[in-house]
C-alpha cells in the first residue's frame, strides 16, 4: 500500500481535531480536505493593547477559571516544563500584540494543545498501548458528540475543518475537550520514558482495516471517502459521513492487537512529521 493511503488514514484520525484545524471549502461538487489553512474568528479588536505580562496573567487566570483547562496545564508543566514556559509566552505575545484580535480561552487553549503536538507529537506513537488507543477512543467520543448536534460540524471536524460554531460547541463540551487534548499530552509523556518501537503496518494490515469497514456495513463510496479522499458521485451527505466517521472509529478498536496498534502507531507518527 502507497504512503499516500496511509497519510490520509493519519489526516483522518489525527489531523482532525484539536490539533490541526484549518478552515476549508465544501465545493458544490463534494468534499475537499483543508490543508493547512489557520481557521480564524471574527472578534472585535482589543481597544489598548495589554502588556506581555497582562496578557499572560490574564491567560492564566482565564485557565485557572476553567478546571479541566487548568488539570491540563498543570500536567503539562509537570511533564514538559520548558514547551509549557514555550507555549503559555507565546500565546500571551499574541494576546498582547497591538493588531491582534483576542481569542476565546478556549481558542486558545486548542492552540495550546496544538502547539504541543508540533514539537513532541512524534512522542504519542512510542506510548504504550493504552496511550494510544485512548486517543482513538475520545475522538470516538467527540466524533457521536458532534453528531448528535450538527452533522456538518461533525464532517467538517473529520476532515479537519473549524468553524466559530465549533468553537462555540467545544466551549459548551470543556471536558470533552479537555479529554482529548489530555489524551493526547498522557501518550506524549508516556512515549518520552516508553519509546516503543513498532514495525509498520504491512499492506495485509491496511487491507485487515478496509474489509472490516465493509463488514460494519459502510459502502465503497464511504470507504473511499474516509481513507483516499474520493469524491462520491452523487456526493455523500453530511448525515452519511459523519457516521461513517463514527464507525471508522468503532472498527478500528475492533481489530486484532497486533494490526490496530501497528495502524494507530503508524498514523500518529505520520501526523507528527506533517
Amino acid at each position: 500500500m502507497n504512503q499516500l493511503r496511509l497519510v490520509l488514514l493519519g489526516i483522518a484520525l489525527v489531523l482532525a481535531g484539536l490539533f490541526g484545524w484549518h478552515r476549508g471549502d465544501r465545493p458544490a461538487a463534494g468534499w475537499a480536505v483543508a490543508l493547512w489553512t489557520p481557521a480564524e474568528l471574527v472578534a472585535p479588536r482589543p481597544v489598548q493593547p495589554l502588556s506581555l505580562e497582562e496578557a499572560r496573567l490574564k491567560l492564566r487566570g482565564q485557565f485557572a477559571a476553567i478546571a479541566e483547562y487548568q488539570s491540563y496545564f498543570d500536567r503539562l508543566q509537570a511533564a514538559f516544563p520548558a514547551e509549557y514556559t514555550r507555549i503559555v509566552d507565546g500565546l500571551a505575545t499574541k494576546a498582547a500584540g497591538a493588531d491582534s484580535a483576542p481569542a476565546s480561552v478556549d481558542r486558545a487553549f486548542f492552540q495550546a494543545a496544538r502547539a504541543l503536538r508540533q514539537t513532541h507529537g512524534i512522542l504519542a506513537a512510542r506510548a504504550e498501548n493504552t496511550g494510544l488507543e485512548n486517543i482513538a477512543a475520545v475522538q470516538a467520543r467527540l466524533m457521536q458528540a458532534l453528531a448528535g448536534r450538527d452533522a456538518r460540524l461533525c464532517v467538517d471536524f473529520f476532515y479537519g475543518g473549524a468553524e466559530p460554531e465549533f468553537f462555540a460547541f467545544m466551549g459548551q463540551n470543556r471536558a470533552l475537550a479537555a479529554d482529548f487534548a489530555r489524551a493526547w499530552l498522557d501518550a506524549m509523556a508516556n512515549g518520552k520514558t516508553s519509546a516503543i518501537s513498532r514495525p509498520d503496518p504491512a499492506d495485509a494490515d491496511v487491507q485487515l482495516f478496509d474489509d472490516a469497514l465493509v463488514a460494519h456495513g459502510l459502502g465503497r463510496a464511504e470507504i473511499d471517502a474516509l481513507l483516499e479522499n474520493k469524491l462520491a458521485s452523487p456526493p455523500l451527505q453530511d448525515s452519511a459521513l459523519c457516521q461513517a466517521g463514527i464507525v471508522y472509529f468503532q472498527t478500528l478498536s475492533t481489530l486484532p492487537p497486533e494490526p490496530r496498534i501497528k495502524l494507530m502507531a503508524r498514523i500518529l507518527s505520520l501526523a507528527a512529521r506533517s
